[in-house]
């Protein structure tokens, strides 16, 4: 909603709002339509302190989290959805903008998408997003793993990033086409593409100076989460 400065956009797993004039922190987190309720019940049994402390009705209720580093994670639930929102096969029930189905409008394959969060202790994160649910699918070693939650995939870095700057990552796609393209659409690379016996690489920022990467690793394969049994 442009006049309201916001926006939600989105590509194949990758959901971004923009947000202008609303706070300073670099990134949130969001994770919608959960059962926020059963979810706040659930983290308050395992000792995971609140941000901002639920708040919970039928038509909107939602709560804030904060990771050992800082980082924001926020979960909303809303029962009445924009108007112009698609139907929901099945049940009636609008989606939000980011359920939206994949957007493949321009044809460019980025690869599969993952933020990247700067962390001072990995195991301290892991224990606390596997609290959350999240499941381990990349054990690069102790200052690089990877971890997943349904659509959300994030990457926890020690001592690699920059504290105050989150990374988002696309992986396995294309490097030198998704450069190619991107430039013939007026955007600039601060680096790359650049290309070794690992791989290749490219990165951009965008206009707030996020940087974007772009990354073609040898052998890389994107590995799903397997979940314990209830």
């Amino acid at each position: 909603v442009l006049e309201d400065r916001y926006v939600a956009l989105h590509k194949d797993d990758c959901s971004v709002t923009l947000y202008q004039g609303y706070g300073t922190e670099p990134l949130y987190l969001v994770f919608w339509q959960g059962d926020v309720r059963a979810l706040a019940s659930d983290f308050a049994s395992k000792d995971i302190g609140f941000a901002r402390a639920p708040s919970l009705s039928d038509d909107d209720s939602s709560f804030l989290l904060k990771d050992p580093d800082g980082h924001s994670l926020f979960f909303i639930a809303q029962k009445k959805y924009d108007s112009n929102s698609p139907i929901r096969a099945g049940d009636g029930q609008r989606l939000k903008s980011r359920q939206y189905p994949p957007n493949k409008h321009h044809g460019i394959e980025l690869g599969w998408f993952e933020i990247s969060l700067p962390v001072s202790d990995t195991a301290r994160s892991v224990d606390f997003y596997r609290k959350l649910g999240f499941v381990v699918v990349e054990d690069h070693d102790s200052r690089n793993i990877t971890l997943q939650s349904n659509d959300c995939r994030l990457s926890l870095y020690q001592g690699y990033l920059d504290p105050a700057r989150p990374q988002l990552i696309f992986w396995q796609g294309n490097v030198e086409a998704i450069s190619r393209e991107l430039t013939s659409r007026g955007l600039r690379f601060a680096s790359g593409p650049a290309s070794d016996e690992k791989g290749t690489g490219a990165m951009l920022f965008d206009p707030d100076s996020h940087p974007l990467y772009f990354v073609n690793i040898r052998g890389v394969v994107r590995r799903e989460p397997v979940y314990p049994r209830a």
